[in-house]
């Protein structure tokens, strides 16, 4: 029965149980094709009709099990509060991790009343982080505690190493998911060497969209076992999860300034590979090699980042990724003796 205003009160609360069942039907989704999605509407006793989208049965669950807000304005104002609310968590904890929040919501622009929250969490040392991340349902957050147990994320804090995932939901029937990784690890997103992160816990391999430098998507096969920052596939050289998230988050929470340091990484490696695969640095005249921009350089950036239906951007940041890229450009300009020269 889908969520209404005269039986929104009726639901019970929201348990890592919950949580747990909403990730496990997931899973079939995910890995089920369009000619099998009816059946697990079936299993779940969703009403979609003979030919839904994975969207329409995702939909169904969530709008059969979770309380749904009435707009996609008081959907975002929820996920701020729920941002708000994080970060105070882990400074009451006096946390040093770092949090960073992505996807539509760092755009500014939310997809609907279904959006949900993700999160890049970079570990330290520092002996509170796990006791506030065995806390979060301080913070309102349920979490599954069979799919991601805290237990788990102690070898990464400990290490450095490693890549861990958190799947919960807060009691607005929000999901919410971080990726945990070893600060060791987040501050080598931007190198080859070793060019991946492991994940602690295996996933399920499965196709996902990336991009290359010049703006080429593609849905490539996603390993199970690790996560690259940047790889081949058939001639073409595409960027990397981690590295495309973290430049385009948002930096909500970053006491020890690791966060931050990540970001810049991130970003002037990006920067040069986009300059580089779309051949940028040129000699103009008997002048050594500049970096030459046209016009709508950072346009073309971010659409390496977006399709066309997804670039949606509220003009405060677009206006603060722009300035980021053009930034970065005279951070590389200069390091290399460079300069930045913007071509009509």
């Amino acid at each position: 029965m889908p969520m209404t205003a005269e039986n929104l009160n009726t639901k019970p609360a929201i348990t890592p149980a919950d949580v747990t069942g909403l990730y496990q039907f997931k899973q079939e989704l995910w890995l089920a094709n369009a000619a099998g999605y009816p059946s697990v509407a079936g299993k779940y006793s969703l009403d979609v009709g003979d030919t839904p989208s994975k969207k329409d049965v995702l939909r169904a669950y969530l709008e059969s099990r979770f309380p749904i807000s009435k707009s996609k304005l008081e959907h975002h104002e929820k996920l701020d509060m729920q941002v708000s609310k994080l970060v105070d968590h882990f400074a009451r904890y006096g946390s040093q991790l770092g949090l960073l929040v992505f996807g539509s919501y760092a755009r500014g622009v939310i997809n609907g009343v279904f959006s949900d929250l993700d999160f890049i969490i970079v570990g330290s040392e520092n002996v509170n982080d796990a006791e506030a991340l065995a806390n979060l349902s301080e913070a309102g957050i349920m979490v599954s505690e069979e799919l991601s147990p805290v237990s788990d994320l102690l070898p990464i804090f400990e290490s450095g190493r490693g890549l861990g995932r958190i799947y919960a939901m807060n009691s607005d029937g929000i999901e919410i998911e971080f990726h945990v990784l070893g600060k060791k690890d987040a501050l080598q997103v931007h190198s080859i060497t070793p060019g991946y992160i492991k994940r602690i816990r295996e996933v399920p391999p499965k196709l996902e969209k990336r991009s290359t430098y010049d703006g080429h998507f593609e849905y490539v096969p996603k390993p199970a076992d690790r996560v690259y920052h940047r790889f081949s596939e058939q001639g073409r050289v595409y960027r990397g999860f981690f590295p495309d998230v973290l430049t385009l988050g948002i930096n909500v929470y970053d006491p020890s300034g690791t966060l931050a340091e990540v970001q810049e990484l991130a970003w002037r490696e990006n920067v040069k590979y986009f300059l580089y695969q779309n051949k940028c640095f040129q000699k103009l005249g008997h002048r050594k090699v500049d970096i030459v921009l046209p016009e709508n350089a950072f346009d073309s950036f971010i659409q390496t980042y977006y399709t066309h239906e997804e670039l949606v951007l509220t003009p405060e940041r677009y206006k603060q990724l722009r300035d980021f890229f053009y930034t970065t450009v005279n951070l590389i300009a200069s390091r290399y003796g460079m300069q930045m020269i913007i071509s009509n």
